[in-house]
């Protein structure tokens, strides 16, 4: 389960911090993302860099994500 990405704008901040189109956004700072609702709120939440875990080519990988950037 998670939230698919649709699409990265090219030089977004998205883009720039390693997030493709297809990944699915898993967990952010360990709180289990099921709906883009929750993904929104958790983003809007974002003040320090954090981990954001995801699924992507058959595989689980974590990024960090930095608001700042």
């Amino acid at each position: 389960r998670g939230v698919l990405v649709s699409d990265v704008k090219e030089g977004s901040p998205a883009e720039k911090q390693g997030f493709m189109q297809g990944d699915i956004v898993v967990e952010i700072d360990g709180e289990k993302m099921i709906e883009v609702s929750t993904l929104k709120s958790a983003l809007a939440k974002i003040k320090a860099p954090i981990k954001i875990k995801i699924f992507r080519k058959g595989a689980f990988t974590n990024l960090t994500f930095n608001p700042a950037q």
